[in-house]
């Protein structure tokens, strides 16, 4: 079976692997769709902490069930699945808490520890896959990924419907929370520097859309947020001066939610301000099964539509190139769909 392997910094190799033999508990899961991520782009330059070389990566994934463990009872061959891509013990204080997404012994898929979908097939734990209902396509489910991490963290914000909120970045993690957030019923505004991406985000609804490449948009921007103060501001782009501009963007007891990784975390604030007007600074993290079975549901009802985020479906024998362009930053392209 075909697997591209990031074998070293900026190179995929394929190489064939076999199918293993699975244990009493897991499921083969032939991959249909997958998508790339932006931490897969970080391992690909050799910045990311746990995704090192050599890896199978890939972890936005849509599949079919093809074999079963012996205890396997929900599933069987043939059905379409999407899989939660972080384990968890179920034991800790933090997954008794429902918080499985940052217990301390969670495995991610597309690591060494847990080889990802860039390739034929997937294997997993029965407790960790989803079926998909007939009304959500494979593309769609493709996207469960970045759209359940937009859901935790409008979850983690406590928005509401006549909320004022932004989102500073428009790449598929912050067009997926601006998704989220009108479900919700808030007012949402975006930045960003590529006009494509706003474009895009104006199709989904957005009230406003800055682009703080252009003169002025970013004070204008700023002005604006202190004219009439926000509920949640969104960091969906690793820019460490967004952090202070956020907490100055929200008005007292707003929220704001930080979902961008930064290459350098250690970044100041005005604690003065944070404590006496009592805002909000909170980190969120991947999603939790209740997430996404909540996005599930939304697609199924099709309450939210992601496919207006998907700029290209290639084969994934076309996957060096396509980290090349994605890490190059060019214009237009947020999500690329990849085939094995």
């Amino acid at each position: 079976m075909k697997f591209f392997v990031l074998t070293e910094p900026f190179r995929f190799e394929m190489k064939e692997l076999p199918v293993p033999e699975l244990k009493d508990d897991e499921i083969l899961i032939t991959i249909k769709k997958v998508g790339i991520c932006g931490s897969e782009i970080t391992a690909y330059r050799g910045v990311h902490k746990y995704r090192i070389p050599p890896v199978i990566l890939g972890h936005e994934m849509a599949g079919a069930v093809s074999a079963i463990g012996r205890d396997v009872r929900r599933f069987k061959e043939g059905d379409r699945v999407v899989v939660k891509p972080h384990t968890f013990c179920g034991k800790c204080p933090n997954c008794l808490r429902g918080e499985q997404n940052i217990c301390r012994e969670k495995k991610v898929l597309g690591s060494r520890e847990w080889p990802g979908a860039f390739g034929a097939f997937i294997v997993s734990p029965e407790y960790l896959v989803h079926a998909l209902p007939d009304a959500v396509g494979n593309e769609e489910a493709a996207l469960l990924d970045p759209l359940c991490v937009g859901l935790h963290a409008v979850r983690q914000a406590r928005v509401q419907a006549g909320d004022r909120v932004a989102i500073l970045g428009a790449g598929s993690i912050g067009l997926s929370t601006l998704l989220i957030a009108r479900t919700a019923g808030a007012e949402t505004y975006i930045t960003d520097v590529k006009r494509t991406n706003l474009d895009i985000a104006k199709t989904l609804g957005a009230t406003g859309a800055f682009n703080v490449a252009q003169e002025g948009e970013g004070p204008r921007l700023d002005q604006w947020a202190a004219d009439l103060p926000l509920d949640a501001v969104f960091i969906t782009a690793g820019v460490e001066s967004e952090v202070p501009r956020a907490l100055k963007m929200v008005g007292r007891g707003g929220r704001v939610v930080v979902i961008a990784h930064f290459h350098n975390p250690d970044i100041s604030v005005d604690m003065f301000t944070l404590l006496t007007q009592e805002k909000r600074l909170q980190g969120s993290i991947t999603y939790t099964g209740l997430d996404l079975d909540r996005g599930i549901h939304l697609l199924a009802q099709k309450a939210v539509d992601v496919r207006p985020l998907i700029s290209e479906r290639r084969n994934m024998g076309e996957i060096q190139s396509c980290f090349e362009r994605l890490s190059a930053g060019e214009e237009g392209l947020i999500k690329i769909l990849l085939t094995p």
